[in-house]
């Protein structure tokens, strides 16, 4: 049964699709008999894709030879409605006269003409990309079949079939007869009316170079269909030598003089003559700029209008349609106009809102091929924008600050307006990026007052409290590039406290005007608590202006990627010269000298080993080592902190826990500086141990108490010889370690 059932399938399509040749070949032999179009028509909607495709191309190249043959005629109307209810169409009879011929062949290639839009929407895409192509290879023989020698045209109707189509898909009709429903199976898998973004493509890459508006006032169902061809036309004509290549050939051909509405430079003596010239002159007063926006076109006449061959001018507004093909100045004019009703009629999402504002820009954007005394009408939609807030603020704003230094639009709030986009959202969204892209171009010139740019830089400073480490990292050296650029700004991070505890910021954080908020007149404190930050790349970046600033202004493209892979990776590349701990050990000498402990210094021996510090401890008072000026060691291993440091006098001592032996002399014994973990005699707990929470101040305060000692530590002595003395000659001891004492003051100073 499978296989009775498969053959069946196979014959119900090999049928048809021999029966397509031999159709196509009836009507080429026979031209006047039309008739074998209407089971062709059947077949091109028949459910086999592969008799279909084979079905329009056979239509194709007979409507093709019936153009040329002038058997079609024009169209009327963008959509040719036939009345379906309660007749059929007859065949055309043998004896019909021509004229019914033609209007009976114009409704067959109306027929053919849906049967291509539906397949937009097919499911296979073989038949979209073939439908598409044979819809727009049809304007070309229908446009010469109605333009005349002298003059080119376009064949209207049928390019507004095409462009309704196209913004208003309609299902396929693949399956369904003239009577029956669609069949949801060969349907794409989009929602209705949405045209597949291959077509989109396509019709974009292959076709478009003009577009031609709708009716503004009709809304468009689904939008992507218009912007999805619209924005991405970048290839417009800007001079006459990019007009060179025509989809209808009869174009190519630059225009002639013709008789317009008339000439302005000519007089005549006729009553109708003299009217003509007045409705010309009237018309021209209208299409005339205000005198507000005409200073935004240096040349209006080099730029709307279209030098003939003879040297005369004709405005755009005035030219045939040939002639418009041939003015780069009508492409702006269409092109313009689009945008317009565009942005100022049609409801954009977010989505498209935000790929409009990024296609604005550049030569290839859209106010680079806008008219540009119209470019300033964008600026309504940008105000908007910029009034809503959000993410699309920011992008309006470059809009703006490029027709306010290009073009000379006025938009005096500009600042305030950008100082109120600085929040603390700003560096905890994805386009924090792009946003200091462009605050850096705005705030670029050396000549803004500097309240106001010191109100950018505070506003920036408070921010980074709550900024996440990437977004630090732009901050600093942004606000560095700023400093440079404004050295007026400079007293806000030399001004000094006026010695009292508490601080006063004189900024006023909630003032919406940058050049009022008195900015100048604080601090940047939150930059000098950045030093402390946690992460060692934003503390060091922090210190930056604690620095002359004798360093260039940074390069931001090195700051502006950066997010918490970029900065984990970075720390994980790191290389390093000393491990964490011995990092912060560094450190401790610079402390130290800025917050000295009483009773010793310290600092190292070589600034290249960091291993080895240089001690002197000043002798306790109301000890025996008052007035003492004792000189030692101090030398880490490298595996520090978890190991203790050593510690060795290099002044002579007698001390019952110093060393005084030939191979450890001067190295002191104490319960701080011995290995972690017990004791294996039993003498000493492992909280009295080293741990790696020690410091060097508490080494060393531990060192001083061990000297402060009236009596010495006689369990387990590192000097037996000094322990018996204090046990036997208490008073031999004491005179001997003051002599020691002196010794060392002495040699001190030598």
């Amino acid at each position: 049964m499978v296989q009775a059932s498969s053959k069946r399938a196979s014959s119900s399509i090999v049928a048809p699709l021999a029966h397509v040749p031999r159709l196509e070949s009836a009507l080429f032999s026979n031209p006047s008999d039309p008739n074998p179009l209407r089971p062709l028509l059947a077949l091109a909607r028949h459910p086999s894709p592969e008799v279909v495709h084979k079905a329009i191309w056979a239509l194709h190249r007979v409507f093709i030879k019936f153009i040329y043959e002038d058997k079609i005629g024009g169209f009327t109307g963008i959509r040719v409605v036939k009345e379906r209810e309660g007749r059929v169409s007859k065949d055309v009879a043998s004896g019909t006269e021509m004229g019914d011929v033609r209007g009976w062949l114009r409704e067959r290639l109306v027929d053919y003409v849906e049967i291509l839009a539906g397949l937009f929407r097919d499911l296979v895409p073989v038949l979209r990309s073939s439908a598409l192509t044979l819809l727009f290879s049809l304007l070309a023989p229908l446009s010469s079949s109605i333009s005349r020698p002298s003059q080119p045209s376009i064949h209207i109707p049928f390019f507004r079939m095409i462009l309704d189509s196209l913004l208003h898909p309609t299902p396929s009709l693949r399956g369904s007869s003239g009577h029956s429903k669609v069949v949801d199976e060969n349907q794409v898998d989009l929602e209705d009316g949405v045209l597949p973004t291959d077509v989109v493509q396509m019709v974009h890459e292959d076709y478009w170079a003009k577009h031609v508006v709708r009716n503004a006032l009709s809304p468009l169902d689904h939008l992507d269909n218009l912007l999805a061809q619209l924005l991405p036309l970048t290839n417009l004509p800007k001079v006459q030598e990019d007009l060179n290549a025509f989809f209808i050939p009869s174009f190519a051909e630059r225009p002639k003089v013709t008789s317009l509405a008339g000439d302005k430079n000519k007089t005549t003596k006729t009553k109708s003559g003299k009217v003509k010239k007045r409705k010309i002159e009237q018309s021209q007063d209208l299409e005339k700029l205000p005198d507000w926006m005409a200073t935004y076109d240096s040349d209006s006449s080099s730029s709307d209008s279209l030098i003939l061959e003879k040297g005369s001018r004709t405005r755009a507004t005035q030219l045939s349609i040939h002639g418009s093909v041939h003015s780069v100045a009508s492409h702006q004019n269409q092109y313009s106009s689009l945008w317009e009703v565009v942005l100022s009629v049609i409801r954009l999402d977010d989505s498209w809102t935000r790929r409009i504002l990024v296609g604005l820009h550049g030569e290839s954007g859209i106010l680079g091929h806008m008219k540009p005394e119209r470019r300033v009408r964008v600026a309504d939609w940008l105000g908007g924008l910029v009034d809503r807030g959000g993410v699309h603020a920011l992008l309006a704003m470059n809009g703006l600050f490029v027709l306010m230094t290009q073009f000379n639009l006025d938009y005096p709030n500009f600042y305030e307006r950008l100082y109120s986009l600085l929040d603390r959202n700003v560096l905890h969204v994805r386009y924090r990026a792009r946003f200091f892209r462009l605050l850096d171009t705005f705030l670029a010139s050396t000549l803004l007052p500097a309240a106001l740019v010191a109100s950018f830089i505070k506003r920036l400073s408070r921010i980074t409290l709550t900024a996440p480490p990437a977004g630090i990292i732009m901050v600093v050296p942004f606000i560095y590039n700023l400093l440079k650029r404004h050295p007026g700004c400079m007293v806000m991070i030399q001004r000094h406290g006026d010695g009292q505890d508490s601080y006063t910021d004189l900024y006023n954080e909630n003032d919406p005007s940058p050049l009022t908020s008195n900015a100048i007149a604080s601090s940047l404190w939150e930059l000098a608590g950045l030093r402390t930050h946690y992460l060692a790349s934003v503390s060091t970046m922090a210190k930056v202006f604690q620095e002359v600033f004798t360093k260039p202004e940074f390069n931001m493209e090195d700051f502006l990627d950066h997010g918490y892979g970029t900065l984990f990776d970075t720390e994980l590349n790191r290389k390093l010269k000393y491990p964490p701990a011995m990092a912060l050990l560094l450190e401790t000498p610079d402390n130290l000298q800025k917050n000295p402990v009483d009773g010793f210094s310290a600092g190292l021996v070589d600034d290249e080993n960091i291993l080895e510090w240089q001690i002197v401890i000043m002798g306790p008072a109301d000890t025996l080592f008052e007035g003492a000026i004792l000189k030692a060691r101090l030398m880490f291993p490298n595996e520090f902190p978890l190991l203790p440091p050593k510690m060795v006098f290099d002044s002579e001592m007698w001390h019952p826990n110093i060393y005084a032996t030939r191979d450890k002399k001067g190295e002191v014994c104490v319960s701080i500086l011995h290995a972690p973990g017990d004791d294996e005699w039993g003498y000493e707990d492992a909280g009295e141990r080293w741990l790696p929470v020690h410091t060097v101040e508490s080494v060393l305060v531990s060192v001083i108490s061990l000297l402060s000692a009236d009596v010495p530590d006689l369990n387990s002595p590192a000097n037996v010889d000094a322990a018996k003395e204090v046990r036997e000659d208490y008073p031999a001891y004491k005179k001997k370690v003051k002599r020691l004492a002196r010794r060392s003051a002495e040699e001190a100073y030598d």
